[in-house]
């Protein structure tokens, strides 16, 4: 089999992303940082290539930890998919973060799309998605 040829690419971190790198680094016993995020791409595909079967008419759930800033955001997103809402819970974590918990229910393409609005900020910290 021919060895596949690395390339080398620039990125930008912000500095939580580069403790998170290092921390999965130890935790999983790996050689450096390229192999720590090829590892961590692998994850991704992976977990994405699951989420890409979810077809239909779903039910899933939406947690997602956000500064106070981006309230706003999170409560106009929810409004664009009321339809899809059927359930939230809010949680002020501290005085500055919040966590949202959405109890979603419709068509996958729409919950999926949904999520990915919310991925789009880089104010928001966290999110997880949960097909019920």
């Amino acid at each position: 089999m021919k060895e596949e040829v690395m390339k080398i690419v620039s990125v930008s971190f912000t500095e939580k992303n580069l403790d998170d790198i290092r921390q999965l680094k130890r935790d999983l016993g790996l050689g450096n940082s390229s192999e720590t995020l090829r590892v961590a791409l692998q994850f991704a595909l992976e977990k994405h290539t699951e989420e890409k079967k979810i077809r239909g008419n779903q039910t899933a759930a939406l947690v997602i930890r956000h500064s106070h800033k981006t309230e706003r955001f999170v409560s106009d997103t929810k409004h664009d998919f009321q339809t899809l809402v059927k359930s939230q819970n809010h949680y002020c974590q501290n005085s500055d973060e919040c966590v949202d918990m959405f109890l979603l229910s419709g068509p996958a393409e729409q919950i999926k799309k949904m999520r990915n609005q919310l991925l789009s900020s880089k104010e928001i910290g966290k999110v997880a998605f949960l097909p019920l």
